[in-house]
């Protein structure tokens, strides 16, 4: 204490404020304890279609959000480790939009529990029979919790002392790692996460990260490139993330190339925007 009393008297002296520090600890999580997770993912983009051969020049708008609210249970851990979880979809729905057209559809995860098995950072999905799953619902339950979850994300943080302001390295590569998940291959190319700021969230003391992601999602005869930042809201005495709330601008254009002088396929350029959302609302008590 006398040490920072000194710190602070040289650095007011000065003229500025001693940088705040922060030490973090992980608790995994009991077995027998439920959270309830709320995910959105938001594009809504205005595209422009310009054939050639026709002279026809057109404009989309075009919209696409998922939505996803899944009950977790944790079943066991070990080391300090989440290695059984079972996971129910109480809301998983696709949002089309089209030219003003809205369609909404149902995911084939939707009311359905799964059963996830942990080792060697290997996951086995399965249904609360032991049964193997069909291959599209294990490819969304997979997306979602694969390796590189948010315990992952926030383990790393354990006895870890940072300071307000400074950029967190060893954070970014999981953070990337978990975008590209979630975005089905998505390419990050850049990611920088820092220590924004400390405040009370959710009645908890948390700390505030400020993460900016550069992604290129390829797509068939076209790229598409999001830059969005956002913050992650982290308990700091369990490492437990509260909340992820990221949104910024989304450009496409086409790549493919023309067969000749007299075949060039239409062009397509396009703008617009990107939201993702996650919420969380942990540890209540299993019911019996």
């Amino acid at each position: 204490m006398k040490g920072l009393f000194i710190c602070c008297v040289l650095c007011l002296s000065a003229g500025f404020l001693c940088a705040e520090e922060v030490s973090f600890t992980y608790q995994p999580p009991a077995e027998n304890s439920i959270r309830v997770v709320d995910k959105t993912t938001d594009f809504e983009i205005t595209m422009t279609v310009d054939d050639p051969s026709s002279g026809q020049v057109m404009t989309l708008n075009m919209g696409k959000k998922n939505t996803h609210k899944i009950q977790e249970t944790v079943l066991g851990v070990q080391d300090g480790r989440i290695v059984k979880i079972k996971v129910e979809y109480l809301e998983a729905v696709n949002t089309d939009t089209n030219m003003g057209k809205i369609v909404t559809s149902q995911e084939p995860v939707a009311g359905k529990v799964y059963i996830i098995t942990r080792s060697d950072e290997q996951e086995r999905i399965t249904d609360e029979q032991g049964l193997l799953v069909p291959v599209e619902e294990n490819l969304i339950v997979k997306r979602e919790y694969g390796a590189a979850d948010d315990n992952t994300m926030t383990e790393a943080l354990s006895n870890k002392t940072l300071t307000v302001g400074n950029r967190v390295m060893f954070m970014e590569e999981s953070m990337k790692k978990s975008f590209q998940d979630r975005f089905n291959g998505g390419i990050i190319s850049d990611t920088t996460v820092t220590l924004k700021e400390l405040r009370t969230q959710g009645g908890f003391k948390a700390a505030v990260f400020e993460v900016n992601l550069l992604m290129n999602m390829p797509m068939p005869s076209a790229s598409m490139t999001a830059h969005i930042s956002g913050e992650v809201v982290v308990v700091i005495d369990k490492a437990w993330i509260l909340e992820l709330e990221m949104e910024g601008p989304v450009t496409i254009s086409s790549e493919a190339p023309a067969e000749s002088p007299e075949k060039v396929p239409p062009s397509l350029s396009g703008s617009g925007t990107m939201k993702v959302s996650t919420h969380f609302d942990f540890m209540m008590p299993a019911k019996k």
